[in-house]
């Protein structure tokens, strides 16, 4: 738990754009952590975390520039550079990640460690390593999902941009992390439909909730189908996706079931 403070200009300077750069760094970040926060997730990384490790042993220099630039406090800025345009490609980023001067990684390393830099690390071709990684984990680990994983980033912005012009940027970053069904609200819808209820705090389609849950596509739709019926949730057309959300019978059995 940490507190950001961002100043009103670099919120007016804020935009979505949808990143491939970004969502590989996200995801070498999970297979360096080797950790899942839900069953899609766990999938995913059951899929991918050998071959990660073994292309870990193979570069050590590349496997040491990771663990340095994932600092305890910060990631080193070069490995996450701001996206430039509405829609980058891949390669665009890391050409512009490979532009990065040897000294600047160097730097952000040794703030992202919080202390020197060690002397295997004082490279020339540390930008180089790091980019040549994060080529293999989108290859490898991204591109194969990523006309899903991109609809389901579109459906959250959509989604996300709506209550932005309601609440601004409060509304839009509040409630981004999912929550563990209570026993009580388990019990009385099942577990998997109450993930469900619960992940519904915000906008969300069809095919989000899918990759949240790893639930299979026919049984978020029958849970979504029953959940609309009991009126617990309702559902509207955003462009080309439909969002659910709780109603205020779903918020009032959610507070409920939590006890608050």
């Amino acid at each position: 738990m940490g507190w950001w403070l961002v100043g009103a200009d670099t919120l007016a300077r804020s935009r979505f754009v949808v990143s491939p750069l970004a969502e590989t760094v996200a995801r070498l970040m999970d297979l360096e952590a080797g950790t899942a926060a839900y069953p899609g997730e766990r999938l995913w990384r059951d899929t991918h975390l050998r071959a990660y490790r073994a292309r870990l042993a193979a570069d050590p220099v590349a496997a040491a520039v990771v663990r340095a630039g994932f600092g305890a406090h910060w990631t080193a800025d070069f490995l996450t550079p701001a996206p430039v345009g509405e829609a980058p490609l891949l390669e665009e980023e890391l050409a512009r990640l490979r532009a990065t001067p040897a000294e600047t990684a160097h730097a952000d390393l040794a703030v992202s460690l919080g202390g020197p830099l060690p002397a295997g690390l004082r490279r020339a071709d540390v930008v180089e390593r790091a980019a040549g990684l994060l080529e293999w984990v989108w290859a490898e680990a991204v591109r194969p999902y990523w006309p899903r994983w991109r609809r389901i980033v579109e459906a959250d912005i959509v989604a996300r941009t709506k209550r932005l012009s309601r609440g601004g940027w409060a509304a839009v970053l509040a409630g981004t992390e999912p929550r563990p069904a209570p026993g009580p609200l388990g019990a009385l819808l099942g577990a998997a439909r109450a993930e469900v209820l619960l992940l519904l705090g915000s906008p969300r389609s069809t095919t989000h909730l899918v990759a949240l849950t790893g639930q299979g596509l026919g049984s978020v739709g029958r849970h979504l189908k029953v959940l609309h019926e009991a009126g617990l949730i309702r559902r509207r057309r955003a462009g080309r996706s439909v969002l659910y959300r709780r109603t205020e019978a779903g918020e009032s059995l959610v507070r409920a079931g939590s006890g608050t």
